[in-house]
């Protein structure tokens, strides 16, 4: 979950709804908010898909392991715990992975971090999600005009196509 307003909502209306206990997780698409609220990182996996800035990648394992045309693979590193957590270096990795992902040098990443209470948080590139914000103002009976937020909507998806 992005929004973490939201949490104690959600959890309690799932606990309401279907009478069990819910634990949301955060989840985040900018490295920066990522590496503030953890201490620790548990895991980092990667997925490959050949393309043009993957050949390298690809030629290595497919003339190491002997199989060929390979389309895709995935790497996954689980951290130790005794490992020592450096929220610098780790969010410079994390930003160089963007940019790989930009790049289209990885087709997905996704890194597992936990806060001092064990509480798991997700980045995940798969995900990155591109913020729009709109100036809407409120009618005379404190509503949005459906029509006006459509129009912008769809100006705004058009806009950031071309």
């Amino acid at each position: 979950m992005s929004d973490f307003r939201k949490q104690n909502f959600l959890s309690f209306y799932l606990k309401e709804k279907f009478g069990q206990n819910f634990l949301i997780k955060k989840y985040f698409i900018k490295p920066e908010e990522f590496i503030e609220t953890i201490t620790s990182i548990e895991k980092i996996s990667f997925t490959f898909k050949k393309n043009v800035f993957t050949s390298d990648i690809f030629s290595m394992v497919e003339d190491e392991l002997g199989y060929g045309a390979t389309e895709c693979f995935s790497l996954e590193t689980k951290i130790s715990k005794e490992s020592v957590f450096d929220s610098v270096r780790s969010l410079k990795f994390l930003l160089k992975a963007q940019k790989m992902k930009d790049n289209h040098q990885i087709e997905k990443m996704k890194c597992i971090g936990k806060n001092d209470d064990g509480v798991e948080s997700i980045f995940n590139l798969d995900s990155y999600l591109k913020k729009i914000e709109f100036n809407l103002e409120l009618d005379d009976n404190g509503i949005y005009d459906v029509q006006k937020v459509k129009n912008m909507v769809l100006r705004k998806i058009n806009f950031n196509q071309g």
